[in-house]
C-alpha cells in the first residue's frame, strides 16, 4: 500500500529587478509571485509585522522553481505545471514563452552573458518518486539532465 507524506515546500525562487528596487519571490506550490521593496528590507526600523504589511502580490504564477529578471522588470518563471517557462510583466500579466514535452521539471533559470536565457531540467518528480530523499541509483536512472537555452525578445540581467 503506498503511503503519503505531507510535502510542504517553502520559498524557492528569488529575483531582483534590474533597477534593484524590488525583490521577487515565491513558494514552489503557492500560486502567487510576491514582491517587496529592497529599501523596506534594508529598513531596520520596520518591525516584522510592518515589513510583512509591505509585501505585495505581483500576480498569479504557475507551480514554479526558479525566477530571473530582464531589463524591463519582467520576471521569468520556470513553469513546472506546463513543462516550460512563463514571463510575468510588471502589471502581472503572465505569458507562456516555452512549452516543451522534453522538459520534465524546469528548475533554475538565468540570463547568460551571451543574452540567452538558460534553464535547468532537474526531473525532481522522477528522482524522488514522492519521497523526500533520493537514492544515487534513482538519480542515475533518470539521467540525462538537461540545460536548455532560448533567445528572449527582451535583454536580461545575467545571473539575475
Amino acid at each position: 500500500v503506498p503511503w503519503l507524506l505531507p510535502f510542504r515546500l517553502g520559498i524557492d525562487g528569488i529575483a531582483l529587478s534590474k533597477d534593484g528596487q524590488w525583490l521577487y519571490y515565491g513558494g514552489i506550490t503557492h500560486d502567487t509571485l510576491f514582491r517587496v521593496r529592497t529599501s523596506d528590507l534594508m529598513d531596520q526600523s520596520l518591525t516584522d509585522e510592518a515589513l510583512a504589511g509591505r509585501i505585495e502580490s505581483a500576480g498569479r504564477k504557475p507551480l514554479s522553481d526558479g525566477f530571473s529578471a530582464d531589463v524591463e522588470n519582467n520576471i521569468y518563471i520556470t513553469d513546472v505545471e506546463h513543462q516550460g517557462i512563463a514571463r510575468m510583466a510588471p502589471d502581472g500579466q503572465l505569458q507562456t514563452l516555452i512549452r516543451d514535452e522534453r522538459v520534465r521539471w524546469a528548475d533554475g533559470i538565468s540570463f547568460g552573458p551571451d543574452g540567452l536565457v538558460y534553464f535547468t531540467d532537474s526531473a525532481i518528480p522522477y528522482i524522488f518518486g514522492g519521497l523526500p530523499t533520493a537514492s544515487q541509483a534513482s538519480i542515475e536512472a533518470n539521467a540525462p539532465y538537461h540545460l536548455f537555452r532560448f533567445q528572449s525578445d527582451i535583454a536580461g540581467v545575467p545571473g539575475g
